[in-house]
């Protein structure tokens, strides 16, 4: 292969730095220049990619070439990097598998029902969130329920405003409600349709609720005979061993919600299985290992050592190679107990694998050990993989092709834990990293991070936020993922990913716990090209018009305040208009770093799941229903109930709510409350 680096026009002798990344290793390839010179009277200069064939198996590689700021040029955006593969020609014995992705569900969401239809109408419940996070006086009324009056501003202070964002996307004001039977067809319609395979229900987040789910979903799976299977992922953090329905299974959590499934379940086509094998996917999948690590400790050490003496043991195994040769055993022991083989997906996140060790020995970190372990662990499972992306996830790709087992990639968008963390792509660029890779170091099993977290703001499934955007999309990358084919189209599909507020505006009325900077993405996927445009916009080129090939193409733009909207030419006429619902705001009246989507097919997806003479809802809060100035969630907040639509017309901007001598519209420009005289 050759990389060219090219210049606009011939001259002098030209030194050019560059700079080379991907994760192809530098050992996969002869050394490479730290710069070149393009020589005088030319224009372009050849850097030739000579691979290095190492005998290891490790799927195809990125090697990328970046040219950085010099003296005598200046760099284009569009031409400051390129990138290329490695192609590995030691695929020789590894198993071909059919590749199946199963959605992380949480029980307690099921759109449009239970519990996620409470939160999405209560106007309380869009405000709930845990203790920790929130800290406000509530008052109990006198039927029992507890009351929104706080005084508002005074509770809002001490809040981010809950940890709910994005909704499921659900008629829930229709009448009749949605039964839970209703929704949890929904639920499996919606993702059959983008070519997933299944859920794995976190057992069990929404306790005994989700369980009656899950037995629900598998009964309708069997009854209409649909293609789509059900599993599930153990979580520790979740498992409440005391429950009812799990006291008559014996051992620890994980072998009493194993045991239970295979009582109920055990026999039903539609219970997820790999070779024959009841499928089980992992969260923190170390815990059963720490567990026998502690009995094998005992047996070693006898009766008569102190505790403290049992712990350091313990956690030497934890992280060294002597200890995780130990995981197979551990979870071959529960097979043995229930009387059942599983295909395990191993969970090799390095958070899980190294929480609560505060001293690795001779490696540096968690990162490094799970790099270390991930070959030794791999000769055990028949699957390896991680729940997010943590450490150097295509090393560790690298390890478990090498040991000739079947891999699972951490795929997620976005990640909000307030409190905690924000993780979010500039754009989809994480979407695209993480399908490419997945592709290149072939993962042949997936679960998706989530299918409908809501409170982590990590749903896949259509959203008030993101709507059938994120969704439809993925559907894209699967197809392209199971088949080799690249994304097409048969008409003009156009998504939009956007943010609410700009990267240093000011928060009021409530607390910020930290930001992540962004930027405005369009993406088409189109059956012949066109012009398109964002009005009064700019993309990070500098380009106000844009040439969109047919295929799958995108554009990226700086986050600034105003409309959202795109434009599709050809011929020189506006072909399609897509317009966002959300505005981005520089007035954000609460954390909310997820992303905003909108999509062509929006409308199309929501009749196909609920019927053309549902309403199609849109949410916004940033938006202004009645043009009056000021958006549906200030009327909503203060006036109305949030989250309500049909109260975000309820104020007037003229008005002067507390009789401080400024009006609702200088109030929301100021951002002072409008319902407190002492806040102006």
């Amino acid at each position: 292969a050759l990389f060219h680096v090219h210049r606009d026009r011939a001259g002098v002798a030209l030194t050019v730095k560059v700079t080379w990344g991907g994760w192809a290793e530098a050992t996969d390839y002869a050394a490479l220049p730290s710069e070149v010179v393009i020589p005088s009277g030319a224009k372009e200069i050849a850097i030739p990619l000579v691979p290095v064939d190492d005998q290891i198996t490790e799927g195809r590689e990125e090697v990328l070439l970046r040219i950085e700021d010099g003296a005598g040029y200046t760099v284009t955006a569009a031409g400051r990097e390129v990138r290329t593969r490695i192609v590995d020609n030691d695929w020789a014995g590894i198993p071909k598998r059919p590749r199946k992705i199963y959605g992380h569900f949480m029980g307690c969401f099921c759109a449009g029902a239970s519990a996620i239809q409470w939160h999405a109408t209560s106007g309380l419940g869009t405000m709930d969130c845990p203790e920790d996070v929130q800290v406000r006086e509530r008052i109990q009324a006198p039927g029992g329920e507890w009351s929104m009056q706080s005084p508002l501003g005074a509770w809002a202070r001490n809040s981010v405003g809950g940890t709910y964002r994005n909704f499921a996307l659900a008629p829930y004001v229709q009448n009749p409600a949605l039964t839970i039977e209703q929704a949890a067809e929904i639920e499996i319609r919606r993702a059959i349709r983008i070519g997933m395979d299944g859920f794995t229900f976190d057992a069990w987040a929404g306790g005994k609720g989700a369980m009656e789910l899950f037995s629900l979903m598998i009964r309708i799976c069997e009854e209409k005979d649909l293609p789509f299977e059900l599993t599930i992922t153990p979580d520790a953090t979740c498992i409440d061993a005391s429950m009812e329905e799990l006291k008559p299974y014996p051992g620890d959590g994980m072998r009493k919600v194993l045991g239970w499934v295979i009582d109920k379940h055990g026999k039903s086509p539609k219970l997820a299985r790999r070779d024959g094998k009841i499928l089980v996917f992992g969260y923190g999948a170390q815990w059963p290992w720490v567990g026998y690590l502690y009995e094998v400790v005992s047996k070693k050490f006898g009766e008569g050592r102190k505790k403290e003496e049992y712990d350091a043991e313990v956690m030497r195994l934890r992280t060294c190679e002597e200890g995780w040769a130990l995981m197979g055993e551990a979870y071959r022991k529960i097979e043995a107990d229930l009387g059942q083989p599983i295909y395990w997906e191993m969970d090799l996140a390095p958070s899980f694998l190294g929480h609560g060790v505060s001293n690795w020995g001779k490696h540096d970190n968690a990162a490094a050990a799970a790099l270390a372990a991930a070959p030794i662990i791999a000769k055990d499972f028949p699957v390896v993989g991680q729940f997010l992306w943590e450490g150097d996830v295509p090393a560790i790709a690298r390890s478990v092709i090498a040991a000739k087992k079947e891999r699972s990639h951490p795929l997620f968008m976005q990640y909000e834990n307030f409190g905690n963390f924000q993780l979010a792509s500039p754009g989809l660029d994480w979407t695209r990293g993480n399908w490419e890779l997945a592709r290149e170091i072939p993962s042949t099993l997936i679960q998706q991070i989530t299918w409908n977290d809501y409170h982590e703001a990590t749903a896949l499934s259509p959203g008030y936020n993101t709507r059938y955007a994120y969704t439809d999309l993925t559907g894209q990358y699967i197809d392209w993922w199971k088949t080799g084919k690249e994304p097409s189209s048969d008409h003009d599909r156009v998504y939009i990913f956007s943010h609410k507020y700009t990267h240093d505006s000011k928060i009021f009325p409530f607390r910020t716990v930290s930001r992540a900077d962004n930027m405005i993405e369009v993406l088409t996927i189109l059956p012949k090209p066109a012009k398109l445009r964002m009005p009064g916009r700019k993309s990070t080129d500098g380009l106000s018009e844009w040439d969109a090939p047919a295929g799958l193409s995108f554009k990226q733009f700086p986050l600034t305040a105003g409309p959202v909207s795109v434009e599709l030419l050809r011929a020189g006429k506006v072909a399609l208009t897509l317009v966002s619902p959300e505005p981005v705001s520089d007035r954000p009246f609460r954390q909310d770093t997820g992303k905003v989507g909108v999509c062509t097919e929006d409308e199309r997806l929501w009749r196909e799941d609920f019927g053309a003479k549902t309403p199609y809802f849109v949410y916004s809060e940033y938006g202004d229903v009645d043009a009056d100035g000021l958006p549906n969630w200030f009327e909503m907040l203060w006036f109305g109930k949030f989250g309500d639509m049909s109260t975000a017309a309820v104020a007037e901007p003229d008005e002067d709510a507390d009789g401080d001598g400024a009006s609702n519209l200088e109030e929301f420009r100021a951002q002072t409350d409008p319902i407190d005289s002492a806040s102006h």
